[in-house]
């Protein structure tokens, strides 16, 4: 059903189908052919599929494995309005892939995930508060995150500045 849908153009259908094989639901698991949906689908700017792009490239589903490219895939798909984006680059500060570790900057970006309405942040903002109290040499390890300029880019990677984005939260 989506792919008659994904075949005539519909991006959504497209995202879906992509879905379909990367999880293996009613068809042959397939990354090669769920990235080549995610791909038909975010040539149309469908945020959730470039989002899925990053997730292919950061776990080397498909393509080699490369934090930096789902990073930049992840912010393209944030500055499109995908709130649950916004989720990766935080796990990717949390656990240094693609950038350095740093817990402050991973719990921000946690937090403003969840205040976007993604359930899933709860329990990392918890994992990752766990880690800055119980280990003090995690926490002092890494540099605090500055907050950013109002006029510098967000580092959410929205793309938009900081005064129209995160510091326009609160």
């Amino acid at each position: 059903y989506y792919e008659k849908a994904a075949w005539q153009g519909h991006s959504g259908s497209q995202f879906l189908a992509g879905g379909c094989y990367r999880d293996g639901r009613g068809c042959a698991q397939s990354f090669e052919r769920a990235a080549d949906w995610f791909e038909k689908a975010a040539h149309q700017d469908y945020a959730a599929a470039i989002c899925e792009l990053g997730v292919l490239h950061g776990n080397g589903q498909h393509f080699p494995r490369n934090y930096e490219r789902a990073l930049e895939l992840y912010r393209k798909s944030a500055a499109l309005g995908n709130g649950v984006a916004t989720y990766n680059p935080a796990d990717c500060h949390e656990h240094g892939h693609g950038v350095p570790q740093n817990y402050q900057e991973a719990l921000r970006l946690y937090i403003l995930a969840s205040e976007q309405g993604y359930d899933g942040a709860l329990k990392a903002i918890g994992r990752v508060q766990a880690i800055m109290r119980d280990d003090s040499t995690q926490a002092l390890s890494k540099p605090k995150a500055k907050k950013p300029k109002p006029n510098q880019p967000c580092s959410c990677g929205s793309g938009k500045k900081y005064k129209k984005c995160c510091g326009a939260i609160g």
